[in-house]
């Protein structure tokens, strides 16, 4: 027999808990994959039950475990993010804003890019010691 309130005596399952997790991610943020977010998750949740030996009833999963497991999938997810925006820019400067400023050739509207006239001359200097 039990001797408490249904909510005290049982527990959420983590695939209960997984789908209520994903929900609070979805739609999936910018820089990172949906596959990515789900493989956090269940790496957070799956950490919680082996620390914690389960998630706990469902009146100490929501009042205790929850919001902790919210807090760690964000910061893992927001970690990731970052590092796939900053990576993103850092390709972005890498193949075009720095090839345009330093090697675009002189326009009606723009100046030659800084390293235009040295990298034309070395091909001219070039050419012409394999002629």
């Amino acid at each position: 027999m039990n001797s408490g309130p249904w909510y005290e005596e049982s527990g959420p399952t983590v695939e209960e808990v997984k789908p209520i997790i994903l929900g609070i991610f979805s739609p999936t943020p910018k820089f990172i994959l949906e596959e990515t977010v789900v493989q956090i998750i269940n790496d957070v949740i799956c950490a919680a039950v082996k620390l914690y030996g389960g998630l706990g009833s469902y009146r100490g999963y929501y009042a205790f475990t929850h919001n902790n497991l919210i807090k760690r999938c964000a910061i893992k997810i927001n970690t990731i993010r970052k590092e796939n925006a900053r990576l993103k820019i850092k390709r972005f400067i890498n193949l075009y804003w720095v090839q345009d400023r330093l090697y675009r050739p002189k326009t009606e509207s723009h100046d030659a890019g800084y390293g235009y006239n040295q990298a034309k001359l070395s091909y001219y200097q070039k050419e012409k010691s394999f002629v």
